[in-house]
């Protein structure tokens, strides 16, 4: 484990940890248990923490134990969200806090239970029509953080799949963290995912998953698969356009060799229409200078549930959706999959599908970036 990635997983740890004292005031807060009932809740909160790290670290399967570590994770952070939202007018109307602390509570559960049943929804298609002077028609299916693991059933990959292959796509765009499994073991996913192609391939950069559990073996499974592995490199398609693909941030922090966006770019623009598959929505202005017409990434999943979508959509500047500088765009999706808790409040999974000059003047719904 390197320094980077080992300070990361503290920072990590500590936060986790420290969520659950909100949610521990409010539960004791508002149910004034006795003095057994405290040392159960203690007890609960303290394993259903533990275990989120257990089932990640140890080579058991145990499936109902992961999903109650996750979910648990992300009612720890709603609940705190709530906590936050109530603070001040705990602290301003006293007599009340107990009324404050219950309704936090309630709200909590209620999102919570509403994140559930998003996400157990199925991913939708999203249909984007681009205009883009001088670049050859082509239609790109887009697929990010599936986080495929242990767990993942072939009947939810399956149902990924047979969405994107239905929009008929010339080529499948992966922009990272398709696997996120130490230990390998993947390969009973292999017959549904090597029925994902496309007439111009399936191409696919790592994200920062794939460096946290093993590049080695995500890109095995990837080149099982029948796709292609674009490493801070780039190819010429034979329609006219050209892809690139450049490795997640994180290789750095895993003492990987790490190509930056502009080490990536140097050199003067290209003259044939470039489409950009990298993980996370940055270097879009270097991209743009650099002759990308179209930077696919993922990586932010929208947040999927309170606070990490306040969070997201305040402070990163491409936090989801369709953005457009002069004649290049980027797109960023809240993903096909989800990590953690099985959870989407707000903004659902999807497969964004790309027809570029597919028809006149056709344009999508954008934001100026």
């Amino acid at each position: 484990m390197r320094l980077g990635f080992a300070l990361f997983f503290l920072f990590f740890v500590a936060v986790y940890g420290s969520a659950h004292l909100p949610l521990y005031h409010l539960v004791t807060r508002s149910f004034a248990p006795s003095a057994l009932w405290i040392y159960a809740i203690r007890a609960l909160f303290t394993l259903s923490g533990l275990l989120f790290f257990f089932v990640r670290f140890s080579p058991l399967d145990g499936k109902p134990l992961a999903v109650w570590a996750d979910v648990w994770f992300g009612l720890v952070f709603i609940a705190f969200t709530f906590w936050l939202l109530f603070l001040v007018p705990t602290l301003l109307w006293r007599p009340h806090a107990r009324a404050f602390d219950i309704a936090a509570l309630a709200l909590a559960g209620l999102v919570a239970a509403v994140s559930l049943v998003h996400n157990a929804v199925p991913p939708r298609v999203r249909t984007l029509d681009l205009a883009i002077p001088g670049a050859p028609p082509m239609t790109v299916a887009h697929l990010s953080d599936i986080h495929l693991n242990r767990w993942t059933s072939p009947a939810q990959v399956e149902t990924i799949v047979e969405r994107t292959l239905a929009a008929e796509p010339d080529l499948i765009a992966i922009t990272g963290d398709l696997v996120d499994e130490r230990d390998g073991g993947l390969e009973f996913l292999l017959p549904v995912l090597s029925r994902l192609q496309a007439p111009m391939g399936v191409w696919a950069v790592p994200g920062n998953h794939e460096f946290y559990t093993g590049l080695d073996r995500a890109g095995a499974l990837v080149t099982r698969a029948g796709y292609r592995w674009l490493r801070n490199e780039r190819a010429d398609l034979l329609n006219g356009w050209t892809i690139a693909g450049l490795d997640d941030p994180a290789a750095r922090a895993m003492g990987i060799k790490a190509v930056s966006p502009r080490e990536f770019f140097t050199g003067p623009p290209s003259d044939r229409p470039l489409l950009f598959l990298y993980h996370r929505p940055l270097a879009f202005d270097l991209a743009r200078a650099a002759g990308v017409k179209l930077q696919l990434s993922g990586h932010l999943h929208a947040g999927q549930i309170p606070p990490m979508d306040a969070i997201i959509f305040a402070f990163f500047k491409y936090p989801h959706g369709l953005y457009r500088k002069g004649d290049a765009f980027l797109y960023t999706t809240s993903g096909a999959g989800y990590w953690g808790p099985p959870m989407r409040f707000l903004v659902g999974a999807e497969i964004p599908v790309f027809r570029i000059n597919q028809r006149e003047g056709g344009k999508a719904e954008k934001r100026e970036g």
